[in-house]
């Protein structure tokens, strides 16, 4: 079934090196229709030409509210030209944007707003709203024009708000924010909304979903949006598990027509426009420039205020996040592949990696508890490792890394961890470093009546996926903080002075990155709480630094019955 991207930007710059080969490449892979908005009058005429050239193409034409300053009548008489063009089938990127200080002033945005609104109903056009932060005045305008109809592209509103839109006729656009894992109104709002009225969207190059955050989007990734924790997941007895062609049939909502139609539905209300004008329609051409050049040169005379750097009154309200348990890893402990000749000397890592490799002794003993008869060895394999543990009587050979490129030194303990009255093993190995990157593994190998060694490792999903899940970046008034349970740490300033030209909105989400340390307090007593979790915060978006650290992040580690807790998080500033 061929699926319709109801807004991408291809005229975007980002695309300029294989953009051909892209259009040309969608039909094959089941993109049959794109719909490419402008946001200015150049991206207009770029996305009308688009258009012109590609079969599977339309247009929308229009001006961007962060792109309205010094409008004027040409310009809206260039849109109306451009509008008439035979494969331009909406008016958009249009609307209000209220998140930028330095955005043109509120009342331009409106007067420019209305204008194009009263161009859709003249021309019996769908239009294309763009809102941030200007729900409640972006509603209130539209309710002016009855006769408009159209889509609330990458839709942030309420559910209340949504259920206002639909009974008026409008459709909300999802796309790449509904896979985050902060898309905590994307349920609520699609649980509002039937699935005719329902469109998906990538917005490319911007708003990579999930897996694919930080880099470029484009209109491949739009089944991903639809089916993988996307759209489908948040539908209504959905679990994000089916196909496009096998919805379930709890939203079906239509029968398998319905089904069929649904993501083409939208198609032919953008092809063949929707609603009818009011009696009463102002010719576009003929509205005054005044308004507009009053408001220019009033926004011209009070230059934008400033971000400001003061402390909110009242930063973000948290609460203590819950424990995040997760079943261990479990590896048996293998016979040694063959009788190797164990050191008796401890050597360094260093010294083992860069010396013993590529001669005739390739066992290191890396570290040793004599008290407990332990001793953990380091096994060089053709461009690998592993790991021989001798505990007592027993020895087994596991796949255990001891990778650089940073040389770390493995750690070796042995206490009652679980506290079920028998002592295990605990080993810390690195397995990782670059830039911006430090990864180390957790292992506790538990031993068998029968002196079988079997190890359970801390899960790489716990860290990597269950903890980002509890992080989250939010703005409260003019500051803008990460977010961990019950801690949080206010970026504003770092993004400020560090990150000039960065929007706080592009940021948008936080993740672990790629930190995971591992360490156990001094004077263990068994009572499984001596092992501790470091990691970090990364913040993520499409014009953010790579790698952007935020802030680092404590947990106690708790382990019982094959299961790892991590518990009392913490969130600390790096500054």
């Amino acid at each position: 079934m061929p699926i319709f991207d109801t807004h991408a930007h291809y005229d975007a710059d980002r695309f300029d090196s294989d953009r051909d080969e892209l259009l040309s490449a969608m039909p094959g892979v089941g993109v049959g229709l794109v719909l490419d908005p402008g946001c200015d009058l150049p991206s207009s005429h770029a996305a009308a030409e688009l258009a012109e050239r590609y079969p599977h193409v339309y247009a929308a034409v229009g001006i961007h509210p962060e792109d309205c300053a010094g409008c004027t009548a040409a310009d809206f008489s260039a849109i109306r030209d451009l509008s008439r063009e035979k494969k331009v089938v909406a008016i958009g990127e249009i609307g209000l944007d209220y998140y930028w200080k330095d955005n043109p002033p509120r009342a331009l945005q409106q007067n420019v707003f209305h204008r194009q609104l009263e161009l859709a109903q003249s021309l019996r056009l769908p239009v294309i709203v763009h809102d941030r932060e200007a729900h409640g005045d972006n509603l209130e305008i539209v309710k002016e024009f009855p006769g408009v109809r159209g889509v609330f592209h990458c839709f942030s509103g309420s559910p209340e708000m949504a259920e206002e839109l639909l009974k008026r006729g409008w459709y909300l656009g999802f796309d790449g924010p509904v896979t985050y894992k902060n898309a905590r109104r994307a349920p609520e709002v699609v649980a509002v909304t039937p699935l005719d009225r329902i469109v998906v969207e990538t917005d490319a190059p911007y708003m990579s979903p999930v897996p694919n955050r930080g880099r470029r989007n484009d209109s491949r990734n739009l089944p991903y949006i639809v089916e993988t924790g996307g759209v489908e997941g948040h539908l209504p007895g959905g679990d994000g598990s089916a196909h496009l062609e096998q919805w379930p049939a709890a939203v079906r909502a239509g029968g398998e027509g319905m089904k069929k139609a649904f993501l083409m539905a939208l198609a032919c209300l953008l092809l063949a426009g929707c609603g009818a004008p009011s009696e009463t329609v102002t010719p576009t051409d003929s509205w005054p420039d005044s308004a507009l050049a009053e408001t220019n040169e009033a926004a011209a005379e009070s230059p934008p205020e400033p971000i400001s750097t003061a402390p909110a009154e009242s930063p973000p309200v948290t609460a203590p996040a819950e424990p995040l348990p997760a079943p261990a890893v479990v590896t048996a402990g293998q016979a040694p592949e063959e009788p190797y000749d164990l050191p008796t000397e401890v050597i360094g890592l260093k010294d083992w990696i860069g010396e013993s490799r590529w001669n005739h002794d390739p066992v290191g003993l890396l570290a040793e508890l004599p008290e407990r008869e332990l001793s953990l060895y380091g096994v060089t394999k053709w461009l690998d490792s592993s790991a021989l543990l001798r505990w007592g009587d027993s020895l087994a050979e596991f796949s255990w890394s001891f990778g650089g490129p940073l040389i770390v030194e493995p750690q070796l303990w042995c206490w009652d961890v679980d506290s079920d009255g028998q002592e295990e093993v605990v080993v810390i190995n690195h397995v990782g470093s670059g830039t911006g990157t430090s990864i180390e593994e957790l292992h506790v190998v538990k031993k068998d009546g029968d002196g079988t060694l079997t190890d359970y490792c801390f899960p790489e999903s716990l860290w990597q996926e269950d903890l980002s899940g509890l992080l989250s970046v939010v703005s409260d008034g003019d500051r803008t903080y990460t977010v961990l349970g019950a801690d949080l740490v206010d970026l504003t300033d770092e993004i400020q002075t560090q990150f000039p030209d960065l929007n706080p909105a592009m940021i948008e989400d936080a993740s672990t990155g790629r930190w995971a340390n591992f360490s156990v307090q001094s004077g263990t007593d068994g009572d499984g709480s001596d092992l501790f979790f470091t990691g970090s915060a990364m913040l993520e978006g499409r014009e953010i630094p790579y790698d952007w650290y935020a802030a680092e992040i404590t947990a106690a580690i708790s382990y019982e019955n094959g299961i790892f807790t991590l518990s009392d998080f913490h969130l600390n500033s790096l500054s």
